[in-house]
């Protein structure tokens, strides 16, 4: 009796020299050899010689054809357990099974964008009906690159100054006024986005003296639109106008608020 009762995934390499059976016998079995695929493996003891398909490998007198033909990986068919065919296939090679190898884009999973920027480890089980799961596999390391910030988006009132407003848009410059993610107008009233994610920059307009604070943790950075500089604050200039926006690159999770009342030059 033979070692192994099913060749299926098994890889054989055969030796140089082979023993064939008395007879001529043809297994179904499919499998690849040399980068083709086969439907049929045939002992000819007659000629004698093998042949995968119609296709002469071995010849008792010349050996084989080409030594790739030596490495056979089975895949089925209705004689992939026959014994007689496997007890000639351990007598005249080696059967050992088959390794694979499969690259996955984890990219292109469901649950990636579920996945936190950062280092992470990967590890595999192998699920089947009828099956118990497998162990899980060793780590694999990966590392998600951050696509960008999060935070919530509100209003605040200096009580420092006349009415203004400020609107906001997140990543693309603003076509129209009414081109904005973000909007507070001179009573403090928001409208649009009240949180934001996966961001990289802000845009930012609306009447002289508009501003949005970015706080993060430990710090505070003050942005308003006179172009004046303040102490460790940065001010940036701009207009009225959508087309006057100003860009901020965002470096953080930031509580993004959206000033009014503010009067170009103070501090918060």
């Amino acid at each position: 009796m033979p070692n192994i009762s099913d060749i299926t995934g098994y890889t054989w390499v055969g030796m140089d020299f082979l023993n064939l059976p008395f007879g001529v016998t043809t297994y179904n079995v499919n499998f690849v050899s040399n980068n083709t695929n086969y439907s049929s493996f045939t002992l000819n003891g007659v000629q004698p010689q093998i042949n995968y398909n119609s296709t002469q490998v071995y010849e008792e007198m010349n050996y084989w054809s080409n030594n790739a033909y030596k490495t056979v990986i089975f895949i089925d068919g209705d004689d992939i357990d026959n014994v007689t065919f496997i007890s000639w296939l351990e007598a005249n090679g080696t059967l050992t099974p088959s390794s694979s190898q499969l690259s996955v884009d984890l990219t292109t999973l469901s649950g990636w964008s579920d996945v936190s920027a950062g280092n992470h480890t990967l590890k595999v089980k192998a699920k089947a009906a009828g099956y118990r799961d497998s162990a899980l596999s060793a780590g694999v390391s990966f590392t998600k690159a951050a696509s960008g910030y999060s935070g919530n988006i509100s209003a605040y009132d200096t009580l420092s100054g006349n009415g203004t407003y400020t609107k906001i848009k997140f990543d693309a410059q603003p076509i129209s006024d009414n081109d904005y993610d973000s909007y507070v107008n001179t009573s403090g009233i928001l409208t649009g986005l009240t949180a934001y994610s996966n961001k990289t920059k802000v845009y930012v307009w609306g009447s002289y003296d508009s501003l949005i604070d970015l706080n993060n943790p430990g710090s505070s950075i003050i942005i308003p639109t006179n172009g004046i500089k303040i102490n460790n604050d940065e001010v940036i200039s701009g207009g009225s106008d959508y087309s006057t926006s100003i860009e901020v690159a965002l470096t953080g999770d930031y509580t993004i608020s959206l000033v009014y009342h503010f009067q170009g030059g103070s501090n918060d």
